[in-house]
């Protein structure tokens, strides 16, 4: 896997992904599983995490996961 960021049009930054090496019918399937699992954390996992920092604390990985309600 690698990524890359880069500047967003009307600003803002533009991160994209690359999976790499999966093939086949299973290799579709797991890159489909990680590319919903990437969009989750970058709309919201990220945002999140971000705001309790420039709020002047550190979001622990319970709090997140309650933020997402897997908690």
């Amino acid at each position: 896997m690698s990524w890359s960021l880069a500047p967003a049009a009307g600003g803002g930054t533009h991160v994209v992904f690359r999976h790499t090496g999966l093939t086949g019918v299973m290799g579709w399937v797991m890159k489909k599983g990680m590319d919903k699992g990437w969009r989750r954390m970058l709309e919201r996992s990220l945002p999140f995490v971000l705001a309790g920092l420039a709020a002047g604390r550190l979001p622990t990985r319970d709090d997140v996961a309650r933020e997402l309600g897997r908690k």
